[in-house]
């Protein structure tokens, strides 16, 4: 059953009440008839069930007796039926991401990813993940995954954080204190004196390593550890190192964390070092060092805390003060995850950091169940929806129920393989001059007229044919480049129709972008270190006649990407009333 479907049914009742034929058995009926006994929410989340596991046709035949009960379902507030919606969108995901990971595990126990610096790494935090999804310790996949790990030799911070992580989440804290020991006493002895910090085996301290360790340390001491005092109070040290209070030109920014002491700050940095301090503060009252230097730092702690609620934001990973980036999207999310959980927040200025994140992350699950390119996406993604943080590890599983089965709630609705490329383009650039920014071109976009030899600054356009393939180097193929610069593209897009259609413009881009039609800018927004992929949709009305796409493309390091296509919704190529060229035949107007 579709969501438009299974929304149709809880929206509108797909005629619950219309009487006309007989249930198909007394169980339904039965089933139909607890919805008078439950809470107005439940039955929503009844009638989804109802809706998914029997044919709709016997939904639609509900006896008159029930009308009035049943009906209750529609006066739900829509808060409460978008919740339900969610919720169940969620549980359909985690099956889904489950049975991913499952598929995945070789043989032998463990994932592939990473075996190389981080031995064992993947498979503790798979298993780990599944764990806390739900997957009973019996469980076969889960037992071949510990025997893995437990005939690994560990190496790395990373992996013996993680082994931590996994023998805490098992619950068993007698068997598994000792096995867990090795690992705690690894992290103690890899902790940089001067620093605080942990590193990776032949590389300097850097937060990420960081905020595993100190994962790592909390678990140890649940099982029942114990982790030195001294080991607590230099790693509080250390995390301060890592916040920003200084910073110029576009990437400014005062009050995150950064990966490393010379790079600007991130969400994903700022999050996971606020868990790690939340993680301190556990033990604040049984180390008067700590509590000192937690009370020394309030203020500057409660300014990283507005950092990242005020740039917070579920599609992409912050970075500076007004770029971002989707590097280490999953693991961001799941840094945002550990901070709301350890410290109680539920939201982040004003948004509600779960529903944002759970909604991004079911739209952007894949057909094969999982996300990214790797099983520590997929992990990291888990770990989110689920909640893990603060989740205990044996709470039921939605993977057997039959409600989740299925592909992804959302399918994918990107551009079929037949949709063509706009390959017709007006280009100009790039523009480097010193300070050129995104957010404030030397070239105002909604007075663009492109046309051959039309200059625009110092900078005049040329009429250049891009690949049909897949994305362009403007770099390439002009035989210009400028880092941190920008470029201006312009073409023209036709509706020979008598109507206005709904289209998409997708777009393949690795930085910042700014989309202007008919000089009015309809997208906006900045990134950095993206994959080059087709990820930027646009959603818009082309009403009949000819309009002005203008589009300026930021270019920060590396190629300058650029691709773009037009496809109706749901990703089928526009019918033969659309064009799109820099030039048009004179037919089209």
């Amino acid at each position: 059953m579709s969501r438009r479907m299974l929304r149709a049914a809880l929206l509108a009742g797909v005629a619950l009440v219309a009487g006309t034929f007989e249930l198909a058995s007394a169980v339904q009926a039965a089933q139909v008839t607890q919805l008078a006994q439950v809470t107005p929410l439940a039955q929503v989340a009844q009638l989804a069930q109802l809706a998914h596991v029997t044919p709709l046709a016997h939904v639609a035949q509900v006896a008159q007796a029930q009308a009035s009960e049943v009906a209750q379902a529609a006066q739900v507030p829509q808060a409460a039926r978008d919740a339900g919606e969610l919720a169940l969108a969620v549980n359909r995901a985690i099956a889904a991401g489950v049975e991913n990971l499952r598929r995945g595990q070789l043989a032998d126990g463990h994932w592939p990813g990473q075996e190389g610096p981080h031995p064992g790494g993947m498979t503790a935090l798979a298993c780990f993940t599944l764990v806390k999804s739900g997957v009973k310790p019996s469980d076969e996949c889960v037992r071949r995954a510990l025997a893995a790990v437990q005939g690994t030799t560990f190496r790395s911070t990373y992996s013996h954080a993680v082994r931590l992580l996994l023998f805490d989440a098992l619950r068993e804290p007698a068997t598994w204190r000792e096995p867990a020991r090795s690992s705690l006493e690894f992290l103690i002895a890899k902790q940089d004196g001067a620093t605080g910090g942990w590193a990776y085996p032949d590389g300097g301290v850097d937060m990420s390593n960081t905020q595993f360790a100190l994962l790592g340390l909390r678990a140890a001491r649940r099982l029942g550890l114990e982790v030195p005092n001294a080991t607590w109070v230099r790693a509080a040290n250390g995390l301060l190192r890592f916040r920003d209070s200084e910073g110029r030109g576009w990437a400014a920014q005062e009050g995150g964390f950064k990966y490393w002491t010379h790079r600007e700050a991130s969400g994903g940095m700022t999050a996971a070092t606020l868990a790690g301090l939340a993680v301190l503060g556990e033990l604040a009252e049984k180390s008067s060092e700590v509590h000192v230097l937690l009370r020394k730092h309030a203020k500057s702690l409660e300014a990283s805390e507005q950092w990242l609620a005020r740039r917070f934001r579920a599609d992409g990973n912050p970075v500076g003060e007004r770029a971002w980036t989707p590097s280490f999207q999953f693991a961001y999310l799941w840094a945002v995850e550990r901070f709301g959980g350890l410290t109680g927040r539920d939201r982040l200025g004003e948004r509600d950091w779960y529903t944002d994140g759970a909604t991004w992350l079911v739209d952007r699950q894949k057909p094969d169940g999982g996300w990214g390119g790797w099983h520590d996406d997929t992990c990291f993604a888990l770990l989110f929806l689920r909640k893990a943080t603060l989740t205990v590890s044996d709470a039921p599983t939605p993977a057997s129920d039959p409600l989740f089965e299925g592909e992804s709630v959302v399918p994918p609705k990107r551009p079929k393989p037949d949709a063509p490329r706009i390959v017709d383009w007006w280009v100009a650039g790039p523009f480097a001059d010193k300070g050129v920014d995104l957010a404030t071109p030397p070239f105002d976009p909604a007075k663009v007229r492109a046309r051959d030899k039309a200059k625009v600054g110092s900078r005049a356009f040329e009429r250049l044919a891009l690949v049909a393939t897949g994305w362009s180097d403007l770099d390439q193929l002009t035989k210009r480049s400028a880092d941190q610069s920008l470029w201006l593209l312009a073409t023209t897009l036709a509706n020979s129709g008598e109507r206005p259609y709904d289209v998409e413009l997708w777009l393949s881009l690795e930085d910042g972008w700014s989309v202007w039609l008919d000089g009015q800018r309809i997208s906006f927004d900045r990134r950095v270190m993206a994959p080059i992929e087709e990820s930027v949709r646009v959603p818009f009305e082309l009403s009949p006649g000819e309009h002005g796409l203008v589009i300026v493309l930021e270019d920060l390091w590396g190629a300058a990407a650029f691709g773009a296509r037009i496809v109706e919704p749901g990703g089928a190529p526009p019918g033969a009333w659309f064009a799109a060229g820099a030039v048009l035949p004179k037919a089209r107007k």
